[in-house]
């Protein structure tokens, strides 16, 4: 129970989505090195997960070949709202104050909060 109680910290599942990051604190975030799991095991197939944070900017690495019928809702690890988002290189506009919508992965998210110059 302790590991599954551990892995929601990182991922759930709920309904037909898969939801990610919603109970990872923002301090292992920022911490050197930032916090990763990988080959986890969903519904959907292997996943890993991995999020770095620096100044205004949290970088979030989604590996596996999984397509949730509900997408991935990635769940910001900050209190602050999202100013803009980033998936692949490319500007996203699927996402709230709190949460990016993604159809599926692999996927490389960049999170900004606040003035986006570096």
């Amino acid at each position: 129970q302790y590991i599954s109680a551990l892995m929601s910290l990182f991922l759930y599942e709920q309904g037909d989505s898969l939801v990610l990051a919603a109970g990872i604190p923002e301090e292992w975030v920022q911490a050197p090195g930032g916090v990763a799991v990988q080959g986890v095991y969903t519904h959907y197939g292997r996943l890993g997960l991995g999020l770095a944070g620096k100044d205004n900017k949290v970088e979030v690495r989604i590996v596996g070949q999984i397509q949730p019928p509900g997408g991935i809702v990635l769940v910001s690890p900050r209190k602050e709202p999202l100013k803009s988002v980033r998936v692949n290189g490319a500007e996203w506009t699927d996402f709230s104050a709190h949460e990016v919508k993604l159809p599926g992965a692999p996927a490389d998210v960049l999170l900004v909060y606040g003035d986006d110059q570096p």
